[in-house]
C-alpha cells in the first residue's frame, strides 16, 4: 500500500512539475499601445512662421507584443495622422 501512494505521489509530483512553453513567462513582453498624432500648428514664430507639433489625438487598447515593436520616430498613416507603438 505504501507503495503505490508513494508511485501516486510521484506521478502527481512529475505532472506538475513539466510545464509547456506557453506557461513560462515570455520577458520579451511588454503592454503596447498604438498611440496617434496629429501634425497641427501651435503657435507662430514672429507672427510669420508656423510652429509644427504633433499633438496626440487617441490611442488603442494596449495588447501584450515583443518590447522591441516600440517606435521611436513618427510613422505616417494617413495624410496628417501618425502613429508611434509606446510600450510599457
Amino acid at each position: 500500500m505504501k507503495t503505490k501512494l508513494f508511485l501516486l505521489a510521484l506521478a502527481f509530483g512529475l505532472m506538475s512539475s513539466t510545464c509547456t512553453p506557453e506557461d513560462l513567462p515570455n520577458e520579451n513582453l511588454c503592454e503596447c499601445k498604438k498611440v496617434y498624432y496629429e501634425l497641427q500648428i501651435t503657435g507662430w514664430t514672429n507672427g510669420v512662421s508656423p510652429i509644427w507639433q504633433y499633438v496626440k489625438v487617441g490611442e488603442e487598447q494596449a495588447t501584450e507584443m515583443e518590447c522591441s515593436s516600440a517606435t521611436s520616430e513618427y510613422q505616417q498613416e494617413g495624410s496628417n495622422l501618425f502613429y508611434l507603438i509606446e510600450c510599457e
